[in-house]
């Protein structure tokens, strides 16, 4: 996603949250509670915190994402969802927490 910096080459980092549920079941953004069910599929993550020995500018994952923000809003999907090919690496959520994200063992040099 384009914010008005990327002009001048600076990216804002995404907002990378886990993906909730609401009443009826349905996936949506925990940010605006928007629908995100028609956006599962490969997402990035701009200048992620991560928790493992690893640094990257960006990280390619797995899940939804928000489209009703100004910058990016990505909800990995959880890494046990994932069929084989796929690892996982620990990262830093917007509310402070960490959790596994998934990420193609390529990536991370995995096997």
């Amino acid at each position: 996603m384009s914010t008005g910096l990327s002009r001048y080459g600076v990216e804002a980092p995404t907002v990378v949250r886990a993906p909730t549920t609401d009443a009826d079941g349905l996936k949506i953004c925990p940010e605006c509670g928007a629908p995100i069910g028609g956006t599962l599929g490969t997402q990035r993550i701009a200048h992620p915190t991560i928790r493992d020995d690893l640094e990257a500018d960006e990280l390619v994952t797995h899940g939804y994402r928000c489209n009703r923000h100004p910058s990016w809003v990505v909800l990995p999907s959880h890494p046990n969802e994932l069929p084989d090919g796929w690892a996982s690496v620990e990262i830093d959520l917007a509310d402070g927490r960490s959790r596994p994200v998934p990420v193609p063992q390529a990536e991370v040099g995995t096997a």
